[in-house]
């Protein structure tokens, strides 16, 4: 399992900007925070406990494809342990779940802790940009299964990996 820890590589006015969002008591982002889209895992129903592996990480897809919809580039998860789901069929088919990054995208997971369930699958991706550009990805702590990950004979268990980034540009 390739993993990675990124920290703050974006300039302290995204960490600014940050400060000014405050959300209102009914989740929405205020209008002095409107340029970033801070994810309500309440109202996403996202357990940031390490449960719920494959519902998370489907609402987690969710809220980015909201964020996305509505216009916002700039996507904050909250603080918290969020198990992630991945299970890939093989390294040559389009993954099916982990998280996706879509174009022109800043994903800043400061405060968020991502660990992959446990699998036994020979590809797995926590964190996917494919086909995209302009994505950046601030802060984060990724964790794999490796010390529990069961390996089988005559497979290879090389293609798991933290950040899959496939036919991408401008990726920091």
């Amino acid at each position: 399992l390739v993993l990675f820890t990124l920290y703050g590589c974006i300039s302290h006015t995204i960490e600014k900007e940050m400060e000014k969002n405050i959300e209102t008591e009914d989740g929405d982002n205020n209008e002095a925070g409107k340029d970033i889209f801070i994810i309500d895992n309440k109202q996403f129903n996202i357990s940031a406990n390490k449960t719920d592996a494959k519902a998370t990480t489907d609402s987690i897809n969710a809220a980015i494809k909201k964020a996305k919809a509505e216009g916002f580039e700039k996507i904050t998860l909250t603080k918290g342990e969020y198990l992630i789901s991945s299970k890939g069929n093989d390294r040559w088919s389009y993954p099916k779940d982990g998280i996706f990054v879509p174009s022109n995208t800043i994903l800043d997971l400061t405060e968020a802790i991502l660990e992959l369930e446990p699998n036994n699958n020979e590809i797995y991706n926590m964190i996917i940009i494919d086909h995209a550009q302009n994505v950046t990805i601030i802060g984060g702590h990724l964790k794999g299964d490796r010390d529990v990950h069961p390996t089988e004979e005559n497979k290879s268990h090389e293609w798991g990996f933290g950040i899959r980034i496939i036919s991408s540009q401008n990726i920091t």
